[in-house]
C-alpha cells in the first residue's frame, strides 16, 4: 500500500511511474494510477514483464477496454490487445 513515485514527463507530456509492479497493485494504487492519468492525459510505466492476460487485466482495471475492429487483435482470448 505504497504510494507511487511520480515524474512529471519532460515538456509537459504525460507522467512517469515509478518502481511498481503492474501484476501486483492493490486498490489504492489503482486509483492513484487513475487520478494520475486524468492529471497528466497518459502514463508510462516502465520495465515491466507482462502477459497478454495480465496487460488485458490491468488495462480493465483502470478503464473500459474497447476492441477497434480495423485493428487486428493479438487473438480472440485478447481482443483488446493490438497488433500494431
Amino acid at each position: 500500500m505504497n504510494n507511487l513515485s511520480i515524474t512529471p514527463g519532460t515538456n509537459n507530456v504525460g507522467a512517469y511511474i515509478n518502481s511498481i509492479e503492474i501484476k501486483e497493485l492493490d486498490q489504492k494504487q489503482i486509483k492513484e494510477i487513475k487520478d494520475t492519468l486524468s492529471q497528466f492525459g497518459v502514463i508510462f510505466i516502465k520495465k515491466q514483464n507482462l502477459d497478454p492476460e495480465s496487460y488485458q487485466n490491468f488495462a480493465k482495471s483502470i478503464g473500459k477496454p474497447v476492441v477497434y475492429p480495423r485493428l487486428k487483435s493479438l487473438d480472440k482470448k485478447f481482443p483488446f490487445i493490438n497488433v500494431i
